[in-house]
Order: structure tokens, then sequence, then C-alpha cells
């Protein structure tokens, strides 16, 4: 049975370009489409359909996260002081971010004492 609609513009190059597009430019979808002049929902397809494609983007964009990740750390080694509470309160979130989690235990009484001149109104009620 012969295949029914158009054919695909897809071609294996596409894998090596999204990658570096992923890596050096942090491409989203819309940005690769642009580039390969698709839409994005070809993009999309192609993902689905190419396991490939798909794993080109993901090791582009998982190798950029590494890259940035080793650039900040070797940053707060060296002493840049925003890179290092970056660093921290992402990595270390427990001792070092602004918001601390303060749990309180035990019984709480509440005792109101009413003003003498309320107490005597109320007397006569």
């Amino acid at each position: 049975m012969a295949k029914v609609g158009r054919p695909t513009d897809y071609k294996p190059e596409y894998c090596e370009q999204a990658f570096k597009l992923c890596l050096l430019h942090n491409a989203t979808d819309v940005e690769l489409a642009d580039f390969l002049g698709v839409n994005k929902s070809t993009i999309e397809n192609w993902k689905n359909a190419y396991p490939e494609f798909l794993d080109s983007i993901k090791r582009g964009k998982a190798q950029a996260d590494t890259d940035v990740a080793r650039s900040l750390y070797d940053k707060a080694i060296n002493g840049d002081t925003v890179a290092c509470i970056f660093w921290l309160k992402n990595r270390r979130k427990q001792d070092w971010r602004d918001k601390q989690d303060v749990n309180i235990t035990g019984d709480l009484t509440i005792k109101v004492d009413e003003p003498d001149d309320l107490a005597a109104d109320s007397d006569t009620d």
C-alpha cells in the first residue's frame, strides 16, 4: 500500500544542525522551525517520527546546560560573589535559600482579659 500525503522534507543532516543550534544558541522549537524553513508543528512531527532528531535536540540542550553549569561553577570557585550565591541557593537550598521553614509545636493558650467596664456591663444583662 502506498503512503498517502505529502512526502517529508526531513533530511538526516537536520540532526547535526539541530544539535548545534540547541548547543550554541539554546534554540527553541520555533527557532529550529524558522531556521529549517518549516512550521513548529513539523518540528514536533519530526521529533515523534525520527528518534535521532529528538535525541540530537536533547543532546544539544543537555550539553549547553552542562557547559553553563561548569561556567557558573568556575566563576563561583574563582570568587564571583553573585555566582557563589546563585550556586548555593540552587544546589544547597536547605541551607542557603532566603525563605526558611520553621515548625513550631506545642499548645497555645490565649487568655483575653476584659476591661472592667465591659465586665460590669455583661453582669447587668
